[in-house]
Parts: structure tokens; sequence; C-alpha cells
């Protein structure tokens, strides 16, 4: 099950919470239509969404620290003159 297609997405501002909301940043406010509490399908889906979201930032930060001691490891490696 994806999210639903009402929802608007946006990418959390850098630095923010699990929520995906800035520090200090106002809440998101709801449409007058969507104002109700999530159902139990929709909590779950939403609790799931986060796992996924937090899984997902600790790879690609993982990733980023490979690529960059790679990198790092390659420009030692290649000899002065062709610097």
């Amino acid at each position: 099950m994806g999210p639903d297609p009402g929802t608007a997405h946006r990418a959390p501002a850098r630095g923010a919470d699990h929520h995906g909301q800035a520090p200090g940043a106002p809440a998101t406010v709801r449409p007058a239509a969507m104002s109700e509490e999530l159902s139990a399908a929709e909590r779950a889906e939403l609790d799931w969404l986060r796992r996924e979201n937090h899984l997902l930032r600790v790879q690609k930060e993982m990733l980023l620290r490979i690529a960059t001691e790679y990198a790092l490891e390659q420009r030692t490696d290649e000899p002065a003159e062709n610097r």
C-alpha cells in the first residue's frame, strides 16, 4: 500500500525531525476535509513510512561516508604529478 495520492509530499527540511518538521517550525496545517483522526490503517501506514524513511536516511548517510572515504583514498593514492 502506498501513500494516499491526495496527500501533498515534500522533502523534509535539512535537520528535520523524524516527522519531517524542521526544529522550531510551525505544525503542518491539515485541510478541513483531513482534520479527522487517522484510521488504524492510516496510522499503521504512517508508522511504516516513518520507519522506512529512517532506514533510508541511515543507508544514505552510510553510502555518503563510504563514497567520501573512497574518494579520499583515490586522491591520496594517485602520484603527486597527476594532481
